[in-house]
């Protein structure tokens, strides 16, 4: 049986005031089949998963949340480093330059009064980077290490 390890997050008493932390609710572990018979080669085989118990936030990161993160640690998204993200439209998806997590979905740069809406533009790597400041502002050690473009956790 494949087992999944959760993305970690440990949310504490990590962000400035006025910021709302993350409320964490737990998910009890469990089994199911993943994958889609007649799906994309990434979708197959269906293979039965276990996953342990874990905790996640109740909501989506907001804006405010990532800015606190972004400002403290003077961290750089990989849209700010690359070459931008994707807005959709009915026309579909459209790379934009210069498009990162201070944008809304369509491009148009956030007003002060969305910063309770969830983050868009981020990158898994730049949610590990979150992941792992809110675990040091909480006086635990970080999960995620990187070495090159390879990420390891250590779940222990």
């Amino acid at each position: 049986m494949k087992k999944i390890v959760a993305f970690l997050c440990v949310a504490g008493l990590a962000l400035p005031a006025g910021v709302a932390q993350p409320e964490m609710v737990p998910v009890p572990g469990g089994g199911f089949v993943m994958g889609f018979a007649r799906g994309d080669a990434d979708e197959k085989p269906l293979h039965a998963v276990e996953l342990d118990s874990f905790l996640i936030s109740a909501t989506e990161v907001t804006v405010a949340q990532y800015r606190a993160f972004a400002e403290s640690s003077a961290y750089r998204s990989s849209a700010e480093t690359g070459d931008g993200s994707y807005t959709w439209d009915s026309l579909g998806w459209h790379k934009m330059e210069g498009l990162h997590w201070r944008h809304s979905e369509t491009g148009r740069l956030r007003s002060a009064g969305e910063v309770r809406y969830p983050v868009l533009h981020v990158s898994w790597y730049d949610a590990v980077h979150y992941c792992n400041w809110l675990s040091e502002n909480a006086g635990l050690r970080a999960v995620y290490t990187f070495q090159g473009d390879s990420v390891s956790a250590d779940l222990t």
